[in-house]
């Protein structure tokens, strides 16, 4: 799914459910968030939770995880 040499910097690990759950109150309301090194999309999806108003945005370097995160989201 990653080019070789992204292995070293950042494997896939998705967000775990509940991983979140105590940012909204440190950090607000945003109006924008970006979530570099989206994966599948599962930060995306818990951050659509925190902040229904907000624009999301991911970024991917794997074009299949980047179109699979797209679909899921």
């Amino acid at each position: 799914l990653y080019p070789l040499r992204a292995w070293r910097d950042a494997p896939l690990f998705p967000t775990p459910q509940g991983a979140l759950d105590g940012l909204a109150p440190v950090v607000g309301q945003p109006q924008r968030v970006l979530d570099v090194g989206c994966g599948l999309g599962h930060g995306l999806a818990a951050l659509r939770g925190l902040w229904p108003q907000a624009t999301l945005e991911g970024v991917e370097w794997s074009p299949l995880l980047a179109w699979l995160a797209a679909w899921r989201c």
